[in-house]
């Protein structure tokens, strides 16, 4: 029922040469025919299979054609080895590919003991 909404708005914002973004956690793989049509230019905070989505980064790729996909760092990396987290990193940049544009967000509760431990060693492994 949303869909009419996001195509009339997805237009609205490119015609002011703005991208339209959706933030889009959880399971969305019943879904991802619909978002493919919505208009969206950016999904952001999908929800990678480590912390419950159903859709993997490369799937969600080849579903959504064109579109920037933001997924976000799954909080349960927080409690991996720097060498497993920063593996984790490259694996994630790999499977992105250079096609498009690619970040990762920080939208998931990473634990107060956890985040200068862990921020560092995302943006080190993202460096190389």
């Amino acid at each position: 029922y949303c869909l009419p909404f996001y195509e009339k708005h997805s237009a609205q914002t490119r015609a002011a040469g703005k991208p339209y973004a959706a933030h889009l956690d959880g399971r969305t793989k019943a879904l991802r025919e619909l978002i493919a049509r919505s208009g969206f230019d950016v999904i952001e905070s999908l929800s990678l299979p480590e912390i419950g989505g159903d859709l993997t980064l490369g799937e969600a790729r080849a579903a959504f054609p064109g579109q920037v996909i933001i997924p976000n760092l799954p909080a349960n990396w927080c409690l991996r080895g720097d060498g497993e987290i920063a593996a984790s990193v490259r694996a994630l940049l790999a499977e992105a590919g250079d096609e498009l544009p690619f970040m990762l967000s920080v939208s998931e509760d990473i634990p107060m003991t956890e985040w200068k431990r862990v921020l560092p060693v995302v943006a080190r492994a993202w460096a190389k």
